[in-house]
């Protein structure tokens, strides 16, 4: 006989009903969320993360929630509101939906690539010293070889606006700029919250940084580098990065 009664499922019902409809509302911003979103989410993370570590590198439980502890308490940074935990569960989330195939190294690489990030860093600080943070919690319990190729692709990441000589990071590289293929009010909240991070500048010191950074990709002559996200996100990547430059251009004139 279950010890769960009626009125027990309703409020566990009710309770996940609360969650995704949070979660719709604070898709990135971790530290705004409820309460309840907060903790569901961290807990999720939390034993995804090891679940990984320990089914795939063999790293033993302890181990691996520890390490899984310690990279959520370093995304977990008050001045961030984008790049947080719930970015990296994202990407997972986004390759889940449409059934996109990930290698363990792409995996690894996405669970640490923003581990550190500072805010107006010198460029490529934030993922060197990413794969540091990663090399040091992991060089005891996996191989090099296991992480050596995850390294290369989060060192990649700043590679948004180049052409790379090689396509192994191509796809971690696609899902992260994955926001740009969600429906326009998915990614106005993915907006607002890049936007709550750089709440130091005006809007229009932002609108003209964001303004650049988005022509550059249009310049660029693609958003995506896969076939798969090519075929699937291109069209609604270049709406959305219109629309973005028509909103900078607004606050600006």
């Amino acid at each position: 006989m279950s010890l769960t009664t009626p009125s027990s499922k309703d409020a566990d019902s009710h309770a996940n009903a609360d969650i995704k409809n949070s979660m719709k509302t604070n898709f990135f911003d971790f530290l705004s969320a409820p309460a309840l979103v907060k903790q569901h989410e961290e807990d999720r993370f939390i034993s995804t993360c090891a679940n990984f570590l320990k089914n795939k590198y063999n790293v033993n439980e302890d181990a691996a929630y520890a390490i899984a502890h310690c990279l959520f308490a370093r995304m977990n940074d008050a001045r961030l509101h984008y790049h947080t935990p719930i970015h990296v569960l994202s990407l997972f989330d986004f390759a889940d939906d449409y059934q996109i195939h990930l290698q363990n190294h792409d995996k690894l690489a996405i669970w640490f690539h923003d581990a550190i990030y500072e805010i107006n860093s010198a460029e490529c600080r934030n993922e060197t010293s990413s794969v540091d943070f990663m090399i040091a919690l992991l060089q005891d319990y996996l191989d090099y070889n296991d992480y050596i190729k995850a390294a290369y692709i989060i060192e990649d990441t700043t590679m948004h606006l180049e052409p790379l000589k090689h396509n192994s990071s191509d796809l971690v590289l696609d899902l992260d700029l994955s926001n740009f293929a969600y429906n326009r009010e998915m990614h106005n909240v993915a907006n607002q919250a890049v936007r709550k991070e750089y709440s130091q500048y005006s809007d229009q010191q932002f609108a003209t940084g964001r303004l650049n950074f988005l022509k550059k990709f249009l310049n660029k002559g693609f958003i995506y580098r896969t076939p798969l996200f090519k075929d699937q996100f291109e069209t609604i990547a270049l709406t959305n990065i219109e629309e973005d430059i028509k909103e900078c251009q607004r606050i600006l004139t």
